[in-house]
């Protein structure tokens, strides 16, 4: 069982650009800092194409080479645990904020297509870099957290598909319903960017936006509805501020970003941009769900975040063990990949664990409107 009080291995991973290509490091929390030139980056396929353990053992054998392979190594016999615990080790990725690199799936690197990727057994995270100061752990129950699914009229003028509304605010109920009376969720539907923006205000631990996204010159946003209700493209900067401002102080802990079941992959790389605007923004971090994952998968990473989370209070370890039961249901499977995790720091938490005891006589759940 996880236990906060024993803390976990911390490294932090750099790579920068180099005269010849890239150079890697790597730093513990113990002070010590382990180097390797990498080269020119790697010509990896497009996700997808290939099996995703494949193509992370091909971007792990770009990274860690030379003294870097064995201080990961070491790290990783310090800290190894049963598959079936929770990651000891807390793995920071930091690259440089407009990097080619960030478009790779580095949740996927492994040491072999035969071995457990290091986004489930570590606790795997990218950083992005904020001024704003972090905002200290919470006491409050229940998690309050507001669910926005965006299905305007008009989506076609965009090539885009209808939202399935039952379908999509049907993705926490599984967690509502194991988690009673330990989160309460307010459904926003079809709104407006004034909608969103006034009801932040009334202050959310996590907000989750279910939105398509549309990427191209001039018209790369959030779709949301107009006042008509017809579908129309927020910039980016306009979702960051209604969502969270860095002179906001109920800007929310935490927030998903999702496209529709029927969204387009590519589109993911709007919500990637975007989350670096909310944690810039105030947000202490962000979980991208880079391209369309299936209903029962997604409600099945959500279910164990949120009971992890509870016990936990780590983001990072929450994200990668609901990763880890996409993994271990269909390895080959390119969805356990989708969910990023971006934060100011490696050890953004949301909230102070509470004794077993304490935590049960919390009221049941309340839903919101």
């Amino acid at each position: 069982m996880y236990a906060p009080e024993q803390g976990l291995f911390k490294a932090e991973l750099f790579i920068r650009e180099a005269p010849q290509g890239y150079q890697a490091s790597l730093q513990t929390s113990s002070g010590q800092e382990l180097s390797a030139m990498l080269g020119p980056a790697p010509a990896l396929p497009p996700p997808g194409s290939i099996p995703p353990l494949v193509y992370g053992h091909q971007l792990f054998q770009w990274v860690f080479r030379d003294e870097l392979l064995r201080g990961l190594q070491l790290l990783h016999d310090l800290s190894h645990r049963s598959s079936e615990d929770p990651p000891a080790m807390r793995l920071l990725l930091r690259l440089e904020p407009a990097s080619p690199l960030s478009e790779f799936c580095w949740e996927t690197m492994c040491p072999s297509p035969s071995d457990l990727p290091l986004g489930i057994t570590t606790a795997f995270s990218r950083y992005v870099y904020s001024h704003t100061p972090s905002r200290p752990t919470m006491w409050d129950r229940p998690i309050r957290i507001l669910l926005i699914v965006s299905n305007p009229d008009g989506l076609q003028r965009f090539d885009l598909d209808s939202v399935d509304q039952n379908l999509e605010r049907s993705v926490l109920h599984e967690a509502e319903r194991q988690l009673e009376g330990r989160i309460l969720v307010k459904r926003l539907l079809r709104p407006q960017l004034d909608d969103i923006r006034r009801e932040e205000k009334v202050g959310y631990h996590i907000t989750h936006l279910l939105a398509h996204a549309t990427l191209g010159d001039g018209h790369s946003g959030i779709v949301l509805a107009d006042q008509y209700g017809k579908a129309t493209v927020v910039a980016p900067e306009a979702m960051a501020e209604a969502i969270a401002s860095p002179s906001d102080s109920s800007a929310p802990y935490l927030v998903f970003l999702a496209l529709p079941v029927n969204g387009e992959a590519p589109h993911g790389r709007v919500l990637m941009n975007l989350s670096g605007m909310l944690i810039r923004a105030g947000v202490q971090s962000v979980v991208v769900v880079q391209a369309p994952v299936e209903p029962e998968p997604l409600t099945a990473f959500m279910e164990r975040f949120y009971r992890v989370l509870l016990e936990t209070g780590a983001m990072d370890v929450a994200v990668a063990e609901a990763r880890k039961v996409l993994f271990l249901a269909a390895p080959g499977n390119w969805e356990w990949t989708w969910p990023v995790l971006c934060g100011r720091a490696a050890d953004s938490g949301l909230q102070q664990r509470l004794p077993h005891e304490l935590e049960s006589t919390v009221s049941k759940i309340k839903f919101g409107a």
